[in-house]
């Protein structure tokens, strides 16, 4: 891949109980090392909210490259979202960037407010 070229930055939400323990570790382990899989794909960061959900940073070359890393784990990806940068991502993502992903994981609408229920809709960086 050309390193001129400005890798999108995306996020994409899951059922925390849809992700096995040993992916979880493994990305976390991928966002450290600033590692890039078959797929084109680098982890950068995850996020986890109260109500179950789980939010995945990755910077890819494509949405699709995002869903055929998922679909070769196993992993349902439910949502990808493009996240509107204006630099290309690195292994760290800036301040402004990690802003940016936090106020799209907040005006998310929470899973649990579908279905009727409340949450105190906190957010808890991991990696």
């Amino acid at each position: 891949m050309d390193p001129s070229f400005a890798m999108p930055i995306f996020l994409d939400a899951h059922h925390g109980t849809e992700l096995p323990l040993d992916v979880v570790r493994a990305f976390l382990r991928a966002a450290r090392s600033g590692a890039t899989d078959d797929f084109g794909v680098t982890a950068l960061d995850l996020y986890c909210g109260d109500d179950g959900r789980v939010f995945c940073v990755m910077s890819a070359p494509t949405e699709a490259a995002i869903r055929e890393r998922h679909a070769a784990h196993g992993v349902i990806c439910r949502r990808v979202r493009r996240v509107p940068s204006s630099a290309a991502a690195a292994q760290d993502l800036s301040a402004e960037e990690k802003a940016v992903v936090r106020q799209m994981i907040v005006d998310e609408p929470e899973w649990s407010s579908l279905r009727g229920s409340e949450s105190s809709g906190g957010l808890r960086q991991v990696g």
